[in-house]
């Protein structure tokens, strides 16, 4: 399962960079057209909306794979290793249980939105779809580590075990 996560966050990763990419590029477009020609594409601002959650959301879970998200450091730092541990496992646990409400609410509000958007005729539940699939990923990613422990973090990679995971004063 930690081969499948690990994948997973590269996936997750990638689309981002690829959402990232396109909301530049929608951006500059409609930039370019209003300054030049005085052109306004209603559609593009909808679309960049969307794009906007999406990677809004998708970032939060890629943070959590990586956890580069929030955390009550100073606490965890001063710490022992086996106490450390258990945190860790919590804030997975508690990690799974919100990316699990997060899904079932996200999916129950998806499917009851009957309008669409003015401007490209969507329907507005692709406002509300990117929550109850971030929240599946979320609990996929929560149960990993509660499985098999934290994933090796961004900061961490290519350090001993044991390594401090940030700059600080006691670091010098």
């Amino acid at each position: 399962m930690r081969t499948f996560c690990t994948q997973l966050a590269r996936a997750v990763g990638t689309v981002l960079a690829a959402i990232l990419a396109l909301l530049v590029v929608l951006a500059a477009g409609e930039t370019v057209a209003w300054a030049l020609f005085e052109i306004s594409w209603a559609s593009g601002s909808e679309i960049q909306g969307v794009l906007l959650i999406w990677f809004a959301l998708l970032g939060a879970v890629y943070g959590i794979h990586h956890r580069t998200h929030l955390g009550v450091e100073i606490l965890t730092r001063l710490a022992p290793p086996r106490l450390r541990s258990v945190l860790g496992r919590l804030a997975a646990l508690l990690v799974a249980i919100f990316g699990a409400l997060l899904s079932f609410y996200g999916a129950k509000l998806a499917l009851s939105v009957t309008n669409t958007l003015p401007a490209t005729g969507m329907s507005a539940s692709v406002q509300y779809f990117p929550a109850a699939f971030c929240g599946l990923l979320m609990v996929v990613f929560g149960a990993c580590e509660l499985i098999h422990g934290p994933a090796e973090t961004v900061a961490d990679s290519g350090r001993p075990e044991g390594a401090p995971t940030r700059d600080g004063p006691d670091d010098d």
